[in-house]
């Protein structure tokens, strides 16, 4: 069984990327941090987190099932991580990647109904906040060997 776990973010797909980048700042006093124009999406924050909300736009969106994926934050080590990862592989569970996002490293499957879950553990950073250290490794998604990671 894993760690304590709580919300980390959720990523929604959304009709109008400019539009909702609007309101999210307008109507929920969110902060662009990090703008990702290869992925045609945005990373958002509330202030204390690098990222609250992502939004990504597919033209399709409106009235469809919108959430990309959500993702629960791992209180414990990448080496735990890592040991929950080979679990859920035991259990019969598809884990479909494993991430190096620059603030965290994350696993990402799916539940029986076919959601995505990812669960990540934070990267130690020298900025001095979540939202700076998302600014400064930008919205990367590399693929990772979580046992090779130097903890």
């Amino acid at each position: 069984m894993p760690g304590t776990m709580q919300l980390g973010h959720t990523v929604i797909y959304v009709s109008d990327l400019d539009t909702s980048r609007e309101w999210y700042r307008q109507h929920l006093g969110m902060t662009v941090v990090v703008e990702s124009p290869e992925r045609n999406g945005c990373f958002l924050s509330f202030g204390k987190n690098d990222h609250d909300i992502a939004l990504f736009e597919n033209p399709v969106a409106k009235g469809k099932e919108t959430i990309n994926h959500i993702a629960l934050k791992f209180d414990g080590s990448i080496a735990e991580l890592a040991e929950f990862r080979q679990g859920l592989i035991d259990e019969g569970v598809n884990v479909q990647r494993t991430v190096d996002h620059g603030v965290s490293y994350g696993i990402y499957f799916n539940d029986p109904d076919d959601h995505c879950w990812e669960v990540f553990v934070e990267r130690e950073r020298p900025e001095a906040n979540r939202v700076d250290a998302m600014r400064a490794t930008g919205a990367m998604s590399d693929p990772v060997e979580l046992e090779t990671v130097d903890a």
